[in-house]
C-alpha cells in the first residue's frame, strides 16, 4: 500500500513522511528489531536532508535579497544614464554625430514617406451613353 506522500514530489513533504515513518518505527522498536538497522540509517539520511532544507531555504533568502540589491541598482543606473545621455546631448548637440561615441543616435530628420507615382496620362473620357430610342430604327 503506498505512503500517504507518495503522490507529493516536494522534498520537504517527503522528509517530513520520513521523520514520521522513524518516529513511528522508534516508538515501536520492539515489536520491529528486524528494521533497526534501517531506521537507523534513515534517521541519519533525515538529518542531512532537514540540514540540505535549512540551508535551501537560506540559500532563497539570500537570493531574493540579492535580487532586490539588483533592482536597486538597475533603478539607479538608469536615472544616471538618463542624466547623463542628457547631459551629452546637451553639450554637442541632438544633430551631432560624436554621439555615436556614446552609443546616442543623433537625430538625422525624420525620413521622408515615398509618395505614390503620378499617373501623367489622363484618364479616359467617359464615353457618352447611346440612348436606344435615338438610333433611328423605325
Amino acid at each position: 500500500m503506498p505512503h500517504k506522500s507518495s503522490n507529493s514530489k516536494s522534498f520537504g513533504v517527503v522528509v517530513k513522511h520520513w521523520v514520521l515513518l522513524v518516529s513511528g518505527l522508534t516508538l515501536n522498536a520492539a515489536e520491529l528489531p528486524f528494521l533497526e538497522r534501517h531506521r537507523t540509517e534513515l534517521v541519519g539520511i533525515v538529518n542531512q536532508a532537514q540540514a540540505l532544507l535549512s540551508e535551501q531555504q537560506a540559500q532563497a533568502a539570500a537570493k531574493q535579497e540579492l535580487s532586490r540589491r539588483v533592482e536597486v541598482l538597475l533603478s539607479r543606473g538608469s536615472k544616471l544614464a538618463s542624466f547623463l545621455r542628457l547631459g551629452v546631448k546637451t553639450e554637442y548637440g541632438i544633430r551631432s554625430e560624436k554621439l555615436t561615441e556614446f552609443d546616442l543616435i543623433p537625430f538625422r530628420g525624420k525620413a521622408q514617406l515615398a509618395k505614390p507615382p503620378v499617373d501623367k496620362q489622363p484618364a479616359p473620357a467617359a464615353e457618352p451613353m447611346a440612348d436606344d430610342d435615338t438610333r433611328g430604327t423605325k
